[in-house]
């Protein structure tokens, strides 16, 4: 196997397609990875997450879950911005009566 095969190689998600006695599993592109206790991690795509955080044996309580190559997929990953933007949002939402969540 040369580099660039290695490259175009996409994990796909670790869940069965219609639940855990399904022999087919699910062929979507998996972006997270789910650690679990004194066990492999398991892999999953976004629409089989929620199914294998609650049931997935051995996972970590609070769910430790991480963006699969996240240096590679920047796009994925999550900005908050500054904590001086984040002060400013905050006064300026507080001025106007709104919650501070979004």
């Amino acid at each position: 196997m040369d580099d660039s095969s290695l490259s175009d190689h996409v994990e796909t998600c670790d869940a069965r397609v219609s639940g855990p006695d399904d022999p087919e599993f699910c062929t979507r592109p998996a972006e997270f990875e789910i650690l679990r206790l004194l066990d492999t991690s398991v892999i999953s795509c976004p629409g089989h997450l929620g199914p294998l955080l609650l049931g997935a044996n051995n996972v970590l309580w609070p769910p430790q879950v991480q963006l699969l190559d996240a240096a590679q997929h920047p796009e994925k990953a999550v900005v908050t911005g500054s904590a001086e933007a984040n002060r400013r949002e905050a006064e300026f939402r507080a001025s106007l009566g709104m919650p501070l969540g979004r």
